[in-house]
C-alpha cells in the first residue's frame, strides 16, 4: 500500500520507492487534502493555500485542473476515486494507516493510554515508535503559508510527545540516557521550559545537583534577560526541589491526546501564527449552557465586539471551560490564538507590559525592536492585530485595570477572560458565571476519569466523594486522577480519606496542584478586615448566614461590616445563597470554609476567637429576644434575663424582623448551632436565653424535637456551672414543652422546681409564669379549685411584673374554668378583658385562644351563628400562623356547631380534618375531644356501634393524660348510649 509522509518533507512512497509529486501546485493541494483527510476542504481554502492573499481570477478552474491531475496519480497508487467533489470543495478518502501523521496520532494515543494504565515500559516503546516516524520538521520545504501554519501545529504535538516520553523515561530510571537528548532539544527550542525542567530532574537524579542548578540559571537568563519572560511555576518549583532535595518525577499528566492531522488555516503568515492555547483538560464534562453562550458569542454575528468574561470561584473550572471553547473555535480564528496567564507563580498579577511584550514576540516582533513604554506597546499590539482574526485568551485576571491594556481594538479579534472577580470595570463585557457542578455532572466527571464501571460499582462512595469535594471541578479532578492512577484503591477508600475535614485539603492535592493553593490565591489578595471576617465566618460551620453576623464578629457597626462581606462576595470566597436586601442569605463554599478554618486556628488566638463568638452570641440573644417581643407584643410569657445584649440598629431590626417567625425559620439551623456553641464556650446565661427565645419558633412550627434538644443542652450547661437562675428559666421553658405533649407529671416536676427558685429569689415574673403552668395542669386534670388558686396568684405576680400577655393568657384559662363550672357570664367578662389586652398589644396567638373560648361560650348559650363566626375567625388566624393544633381546635368548634344544627355530614367533614391535625400536632387532649365529638355525631345518626368505639378511643386518650372532666363527659355519653 502506498504511504504519504507529512512528518518531514512531503513524500509519497509506493513499491518501496519515492513517487514524485509533479508541480508545486499539486504538492500544496495534496498536502492540504491530506491534512484534512476525510473532511471537505473548501476550494477557496485550497486557492488561499496555493496563492496566499492574491489568488488569480482563474483560481477555481486552476484548482480543478490540479485535482484532475491528482486523481489519476492517486489511482496509480491504488486509490481510485480517492478525491470526491463535495460542496463547497473536495474531500480526500484514503486509509488512515497510509498517512504517517495519522499513524503518529494513533500511536501517541496508545502510548498515553499505556502510561495511564501504569505500564511505562510499553508507553515509552510506543511513543518512541511514534517519534521515529519523524524525518524533520513537518512538511518542510513547503512555500505555502497555510501549509506551514498547520505544520507548526504538528511540530508542537511532536515536542509535547517528546516531553511526555522523557518524563516516562525518568520514571524508569533512565536519567543518564536522556541528558544528551534534552540538551539538544534546549538548543533547538530555548524557550521551551519543560525541557529545562526535565534536564534539571535528570541531572539531579544522576547526582549532579550543581549542574542541575546551572541549567536553571541558564534558563532564567534566556527567559528573563534575552526575552523578558518570567520563569513559569514548574521551572521555579524544580529549582526549589533541587535546592531542598525533594525532586520527584511526576507521572505523565492526565491529558487527553490531541489529534495530529489538522485542517490548515487560511490567510496566515507562517512566521506570525501563534498557537499558544494550553492542552484541553482531561475529563471535561458538563457546562452545556455556558458553552452554548460562549459559542454563540464567539461564532455569532458581531463576534469579538465585546470581551467575554468567565467568572467564578477558585477551582470552579473557568480556565478549563475557556480553553475547551477556544480549541473548539480555532478554525474561526486562523490568524492565531494568544494565551497568557495573568498571575505569576507566586500569585502576583503579571504587569500588562510584560504580557504585551510576550504577545508581540509571539506575533513576530523581534525582541530588540520592542518599545519600552506601555502606550507604545499597546499601540504596536493593536496595530499587529488590525485586520486579523485572532483569539486572545487571558487567564486568571486580577482586575479590570490589568486587562484593559490587553483588549484589542480590531474587528474580528475576540477576547476571552477568566477571573475570580466580576471585573465590573470592563466596558461592555459579557459575563458567564460558573457555579460548582450538580451531583449528576460530578458523577459524570468521575465516570469519565475513573471509569464508568468502577463508579457504577460504588455509587454511594462516588456520591460521598463528590459531596466532600463540594462538587468543585478542580477537587473532583484531583480525586479522580488519584483514583485513575491507583487502580487498587476502591472508591470508598477515597471517600473515607476525604471524609475527615482535617485532612481533606491534603488529599485534594496532586503534583503541585491543589485546592488549597487555588483558594489561597484569592485569600492572599484580601485586605486585613476581609481576611479576618472570612476566618471568623468559617467558625460558624457550613450553613448559610445573614449579613448581620458580620457586625458582632468584627466588632463594627452593621453597615461597614456588611461592606466587608461584599468584598468577600466579589472575591468569590462567599456567595449569595438566597433572599435579598437585609434578608439576603450568604454562604462560604464548603472547601473555602475548610481552608479558612485551618487559617483561623493558625492566625487568631483562642482569646480572639472566643471574644468574637461571644459578641455574636450576645447579638443572637438580642435578635431572638426582639423577635419574641415583636411576635408577642412585648417582653412577655418568658422569664426575663439581664444578659448584656449586642444591639443592632433599628432600621436593620425592622428589615430583619418584619415577620418574626419567618426570620426564626431562616435562622433555624444556625440558632440550634448557636445554643450548642454558647454551651461549649461556657456562656450559660446566653445559652439559656437563646433556647428560651427560640420557643417562639418551636411553638409556632411544632418543632418539638428541636425544643427538647436545645433545652437539654441548656439545662446540662446550667447544672454543670451551678447557675440556679438559668436552671429555673430552662426548667420552666422545658415544662411548657411537656404541657404541649400532655406529659403532665414531667411538666409538674419542672414547674415545681422552677417555682421554688423563683420564690426564693423573689422573681415575681418567673413565679407568675410557673404558677400559670401549674394551674393549667390542674385545670386539664379536673382540679378546678387548685387551678383557680394558681391562676389568681399568677395574675397578681404577672401584673406586678408588667407581663400583660401572660395575664391575658391566664384570663382565658380562668374563663375556661368558669365555663366548665357553669358560669358563662363570669367567663365572658374574663374573655373580654383578655381580648382587650390582646387587641391593644396586637397579640394574635392568645387572642385566638380567647376567641375560641368565646365561641364555646356562644355555643353553650345556643347562639350558633355567633359561635360559628368566632370559630371561623380563629380558623383564619391560626391557618395564617401555620398552627396545626390551633387549626384543629378551630375545626373542632366548627364541627360542633354543625352538630348542634344537626348538619351531620358537615360536622363529619370538619371533625375528620380536625382529628388529622390533632394527631399531626401530637395533642392527646385535642385528639380525645375530637373523638368525643365524632362519637356524638355517630350517636345522633343512630350509629351506636361507631359511637361506642369512638367513646372508647376518646376515653383512652383522656385516661393517658388524666383529664378528669373529659373522662366524666365520656361517662355521661355512655349513659345516653345505654
Amino acid at each position: 500500500m502506498a504511504t504519504f509522509r507529512l512528518l518531514g518533507p512531503l513524500e509519497v512512497w509506493h513499491g518501496g520507492q519515492v513517487v514524485p509529486v509533479r508541480g508545486t501546485r499539486q504538492q500544496i493541494v495534496l498536502s492540504v487534502l491530506l491534512l484534512g483527510v476525510g473532511r471537505v476542504v473548501p476550494s477557496d481554502r485550497l486557492a488561499t493555500a496555493v496563492w496566499d492573499d492574491d489568488p488569480p481570477v482563474t483560481a477555481r478552474s486552476q484548482i480543478q485542473i490540479s485535482i484532475s491531475k491528482l486523481r489519476p496519480f492517486l489511482s496509480g497508487l491504488g486509490f481510485p476515486n480517492a478525491i470526491a467533489t463535495r460542496e463547497p470543495g473536495y474531500a480526500l478518502t484514503v486509509p488512515g494507516e497510509s498517512i504517517d501523521a495519522v499513524v503518529f496520532s494513533e500511536l501517541v494515543a496508545q502510548g498515553r493510554e499505556a502510561a495511564r494504565s501504569q505500564d511505562p515500559e510499553r508507553a515509552v516503546r510506543t511513543l518512541r515508535q511514534a517519534l521515529d516516524l519523524w524525518r524533520g520538521d513537518a512538511l518542510a520545504g513547503s512555500r505555502s503559508r497555510v501549509v506551514h501554519a498547520a505544520a507548526l501545529r504538528l511540530d508542537e504535538d511532536r515536542l509535547s510527545v517528546i516531553d511526555d516520553c522523557v518524563g516516562l523515561e525518568l520514571r524508569l530510571g533512565r536519567h543518564r540516557q536522556v541528558v544528551s537528548e534534552l540538551r539538544d532539544l534546549i538548543a533547538a527550542h530555548p524557550l521551551r521550559e519543560c525541557f529545562y525542567t526535565r534536564l534539571m530532574a535528570a541531572l539531579y537524579l544522576d547526582g549532579r545537583q550543581a549542574d542541575a542548578l546551572e541549567v536553571y540559571r541558564r534558563a532564567r537568563y534566556v527567559l528573563v534577560e534575552e526575552n523578558g519572560l518570567t520563569p513559569g511555576d514548574s521551572l521555579r518549583a524544580m529549582e526549589h526541589a533541587v535546592l531542598t532535595g525533594t525532586v520527584e518525577v511526576a507521572p505523565l499528566p492526565v491529558v487527553a491526546p490531541q489529534p495530529a492531522p489538522v485542517e490548515p488555516e487560511p490567510d496566515v503568515e507562517a512566521r506570525e501564527v501563534p498557537r499558544q492555547l494550553p492542552l484541553r483538560s482531561r475529563g471535561f464534562v458538563g457546562r452545556e449552557e455556558a458553552r452554548e453562550r460562549l459559542r454563540s458569542a464567539l461564532l455569532g454575528p458581531g463576534a469579538g465586539d465585546e470581551p467575554l468574561v468567565v467568572t467564578g470561584a477558585a477551582g470552579v473550572g473557568k480556565s478549563a471551560l475557556a480553553v475547551e471553547m477556544a480549541h473548539e473555535v480555532t478554525d474561526r480564528f486562523p490568524d492565531g490564538q494568544l494565551f497568557a496567564r495573568l498571575r505569576s507563580g507566586d500569585a502576583r498579577p503579571v504587569p500588562p507590559e510584560q504580557v504585551l511584550g510576550y504577545f508581540l514576540r509571539a506575533l513576530g516582533v523581534p525582541p530588540a525592536t520592542l518599545p519600552t513604554d506601555r502606550d507604545s506597546l499597546e499601540g504596536l499590539y493593536r496595530s499587529k492585530l488590525a485586520g486579523k482574526r485572532v483569539l486572545v485568551l487571558l487567564d486568571d485576571a486580577a482586575s479590570a485595570g490589568q486587562v484593559e491594556p490587553l483588549l484589542p481594538a480590531a474587528v474580528g479579534v475576540a477576547t476571552v477572560i477568566t477571573s475570580r472577580y466580576a471585573l465590573t470595570g470592563l466596558p461592555n463585557a459579557r459575563r458567564v458565571d460558573l457555579l460548582p457542578f450538580g451531583p449528576e455532572t460530578s458523577a459524570l466527571l468521575l465516570a469519565e476519569m475513573v471509569g464508568a464501571e468502577r463508579v457504577a460499582a460504588e455509587p454511594e462512595a462516588a456520591a460521598a466523594i463528590a459531596a466532600s469535594c463540594a462538587h468543585l471541578p478542580l477537587a473532583l479532578q484531583i480525586a479522580a486522577a488519584k483514583l485513575a492512577t491507583r487502580g487498587h484503591w476502591r472508591l470508598v477508600d477515597m471517600a473515607t480519606r476525604l471524609g475527615d475535614e482535617r485532612w481533606r485539603l491534603d488529599e485534594l492535592s496532586l503534583h503541585g496542584t491543589g485546592v488549597r493553593a487555588s483558594i489561597s490565591v484569592s485569600i492572599e489578595a484580601l485586605g486585613a478586615r476581609e481576611r479576618r471576617l472570612l476566618l471568623l465566618l468559617s467558625a460558624l460551620g457550613a450553613g448559610d448566614f445573614g449579613s448581620w453576623v458580620c457586625g458582632p464578629l468584627l466588632d463594627e457597626d452593621a453597615t461597614h461590616a456588611a461592606g466587608v462581606l461584599d468584598e468577600l462576595v466579589d472575591a468569590r470566597l462567599a456567595e449569595v445563597h438566597a433572599g435579598s436586601g437585609s434578608n439576603t442569605r450568604y454562604r462560604l463554599h464548603d472547601l473555602v470554609g475548610v481552608f479558612a478554618r485551618e487559617l483561623l486556628a493558625a492566625e487568631l488566638t483562642p482569646e480572639e476567637r472566643r471574644a468574637a463568638l461571644h459578641r455574636l452570641l450576645r447579638c443572637w440573644c438580642y435578635l431572638a429576644g426582639e423577635a419574641h417581643r415583636r411576635e408577642y407584643g412585648g417582653d412577655f410569657t418568658a422569664p426575663r434575663t439581664d444578659a448584656e445584649p449586642w444591639p443592632l440598629p433599628g432600621w436593620l431590626l425592622d428589615d430583619l424582623l418584619a415577620e418574626p417567625v419567618s426570620w426564626f425559620e431562616s435562622e433555624h439551623i444556625n440558632a440550634l448551632t448557636a445554643v450548642r456553641l454558647a454551651a461549649d464556650l461556657g456562656h450559660v446565661a446566653l445559652c439559656c436565653d437563646l433556647a428560651v427565645s427560640l420557643v417562639t419558633l418551636f411553638e409556632a412550627r411544632a418543632l418539638r424535637e428541636d425544643w427538647r434538644a436545645t433545652h437539654e443542652v441548656a439545662l446540662e450547661s446550667a447544672l454543670a456551672h451551678g447557675d440556679r437562675r438559668a436552671e429555673a428559666r430552662i426548667r420552666y421553658s422545658r415544662a411548657a414543652l411537656a404541657l404541649v405533649e400532655q406529659r403532665f407529671d414531667a411538666a409538674g416536676a419542672d414547674l415545681a422546681a422552677a417555682l421554688a427558685w423563683f420564690t426564693d429569689a423573689d422573681d415575681a415574673h418567673g413565679r407568675g409564669l410557673a404558677r400559670r403552668g401549674l394551674g393549667t395542669i390542674d385545670r386539664i386534670q379536673g382540679r378546678r379549685e387548685s387551678a383557680r388558686d394558681h391562676y389568681e396568684r399568677a395574675i397578681a405576680d404577672l401584673r406586678r411584673s408588667g407581663d400583660e400577655v401572660g395575664e391575658a393568657h391566664v384570663l382565658t384559662n380562668l374563663a375556661q374554668i368558669e365555663l366548665d363550672s357553669g358560669d358563662p357570664a363570669a367567663a365572658e367578662d374574663l374573655l373580654g378583658a383578655a381580648l382587650s389586652i390582646c387587641t391593644r398589644l396586637g397579640v394574635r396567638r392568645v387572642a385566638a385562644q380567647a376567641r375560641y373560648r368565646l365561641g364555646l361560650l356562644h355555643l353553650d348559650r345556643g347562639a350558633l351563628d355567633r359561635a360559628e363566626a368566632e370559630f371561623e375567625a380563629v380558623l383564619s388566624s391560626v391557618t395564617a400562623a401555620e398552627d396545626p393544633a390551633g387549626k384543629g381546635y378551630a375545626l373542632l368548634g366548627v364541627g360542633t356547631v354543625h352538630l348542634a344544627r344537626a348538619d351531620l355530614p358537615a360536622a363529619t367533614t370538619a371533625l375528620t380534618e380536625a382529628l388529622d391535625l390533632m394527631r399531626t400536632a401530637g395533642s392527646r387532649v385535642g385528639e380525645g375531644r375530637v373523638l368525643l365529638a365524632r362519637a356524638e355525631v355517630a350517636l345522633a345518626s343512630g350509629a351506636e356501634d361507631v359511637a361506642a368505639d369512638g367513646l372508647t378511643a376518646a376515653e383512652s386518650a383522656f385516661a393517658e393524660i388524666g383529664a378528669g372532666d373529659w373522662l366524666r363527659r365520656v361517662s355521661e355519653l355512655r349513659l345516653e348510649l345505654g
